[in-house]
């Protein structure tokens, strides 16, 4: 019976413990950041692995006219005529200005800036859902992130 009671006892103390431990604004600050930081490698993970090569076509269109927006100072198709053909505008914007100024191979731009928009715009819809309700954090994280469209995107380079 000795026994039982030290056991007990010894699980009340980590309980106490782990409280304690819980409301130290470190911890919640821990806390609060593997949240946000749950959801965003999810989608990494998920398009590494489900969507490597996804959207290739849409996103060399795109390169195109932000390598000739860098290169040239203008929007202009492949024979040099004044024609945007990129159905993201605001994009081409980004790729040609970060081109210009990393001189980065075009396509790794693209993909890169990609999933760092898709991350971005998953911890932000974690951010909104914090406003209503701190318990939402990860379930929105968590759902855009498993959106195998959003994943698609993400990893597709536009």
């Amino acid at each position: 019976m000795g026994a039982r009671v030290t056991q007990d006892n010894k699980s009340t103390k980590w309980r106490d413990f782990c409280e304690r431990l819980n409301t130290l604004p470190a911890m919640a600050a821990f806390r609060r950041i593997v949240l946000l930081l749950v959801a965003p490698l999810f989608l990494l993970a998920t398009g590494v692995l489900l969507f490597p090569a996804g959207g290739r076509d849409d996103a060399h269109i795109g390169y195109w006219v932000a390598l000739g927006l860098s290169r040239f100072g203008r929007v202009m198709n492949y024979n040099g005529d004044a024609i945007e053909q990129s159905s993201t505008l605001l994009y081409a914007l980004i790729l040609a200005a970060a081109h210009r100024v990393t001189h980065l191979d075009m396509v790794v731009l693209g993909r890169l800036s990609a999933i760092i928009f898709g991350l971005g715009a998953v911890v932000m819809a974690q951010r909104l859902a914090a406003r209503i309700d701190r318990r939402l954090i990860l379930p929105t994280g968590l759902l855009t992130a498993s959106s195998a469209y959003f994943a698609y995107w993400s990893f597709g380079g536009i």
